[in-house]
């Protein structure tokens, strides 16, 4: 379920970005599109950018994830506190490494919209 919503910032790549707000947005998973383009059988490194207006604090705000099938096939996930950024308001990109072993029946039938996907919760 995507929460939130898009709003302009000029900080972001594209001049907009997807905000959600601890008490007023209902927590959920935001994902783009599935992707069925990448080769199996490799190691990839993909970039979340993400910033947040929390200055302190040792609790989840944010947890990254790569799945697969739907999102039962979890690739890797990590966890991020207001202390995994330099500082607040400013964006931070993190890499995650993962192997893509095999795509399994994901991007199989083409009535099916499944595929990888990088998600924030």
């Amino acid at each position: 379920m995507n929460t939130g919503r898009e709003v302009a910032d000029a900080a972001a790549l594209n001049g907009k970005a997807w905000y959600g707000r601890a008490g007023s947005d209902q927590q959920g998973l935001w994902y783009g599109p599935y992707y069925c383009g990448l080769p199996p059988g490799q190691s990839y490194q993909v970039y979340f950018r993400l910033k947040t207006s929390a200055s302190s604090g040792t609790a989840e705000i944010a947890r990254l994830d790569v799945v697969d099938s739907e999102g039962t096939h979890v690739f890797l996930t990590r966890s991020l506190t207001a202390a995994s950024f330099e500082s607040p308001n400013r964006y931070i990109e993190i890499p995650l490494d993962f192997t893509y072993s095999s795509r399994g029946d994901t991007c199989a039938d083409p009535a099916v919209d499944d595929g990888l996907e990088f998600r924030t919760r």
